[in-house]
C-alpha cells in the first residue's frame, strides 16, 4: 500500500460506524498517507486500536496524531501504535506531553530516530509518562 491507500483508508475511517481496530503496519503511507490517516482517526468515533508501526510517517503525520491524542473524550482510541516510523524527538516530546492528559491507554513510539543524547534530555519529561499506572508509554 502507498500514499493513495492512505487517502482511502482516511476516507473510510471518517464514516466508519463499526471498526474497532485499525493495523496498517509495514505498509508504507509516508505522511502523505498518513496525514488522510490521522485526520480519519480523529473523525471516527468507535476505533480502539490503531497501529501505524512501520509505516515511514514522520512529522507531518506525527503532528495530527498529537492533536488527535489531545483531544479527550472525541475519540476512542486506546492503543496507538507508532513504532519504527522517522519520528524525532521534538515530536516524541510532544507525543509524549500530550499522552500525559489524554485517555489513550498505551503509546508506543518505539524505534523511531532519537540518540541516546536525546533521550538523556529529555529525561524528566519521558520518565513523568513511562511511569503512569494502568497505561503504557513504551518507548
Amino acid at each position: 500500500m502507498g500514499s493513495d491507500s492512505g487517502e482511502a483508508i482516511g476516507q473510510l475511517l471518517s464514516v466508519n460506524k463499526s471498526l474497532k481496530e485499525l493495523r496498517m503496519s509495514n505498509n508504507p503511507v509516508g505522511d502523505a498517507g498518513g496525514e488522510h490517516i490521522a485526520k480519519g482517526l480523529n473523525a471516527t468515533k468507535t476505533l480502539k486500536v490503531a497501529h501505524l508501526s512501520d509505516t515511514k510517517c514522520s512529522g507531518k503525520t506525527a503532528i495530527m496524531l498529537e492533536q488527535l491524542i489531545r483531544t479527550k473524550n472525541q475519540h476512542c482510541l486506546r492503543d496507538l501504535d507508532i513504532s519504527n516510523n522517522l519520528i524525532i524527538m521534538d515530536d516524541v516530546e510532544k507525543l509524549a506531553d500530550a499522552f500525559k492528559e489524554s485517555q489513550i491507554e498505551c503509546l508506543n513510539l518505539r524505534g523511531n530516530f532519537v540518540s541516546a543524547e536525546e533521550i538523556i534530555a529529555f529525561e524528566q519529561v519521558l520518565l513523568a509518562v513511562s511511569t503512569m499506572t494502568k497505561r503504557k508509554f513504551i518507548f
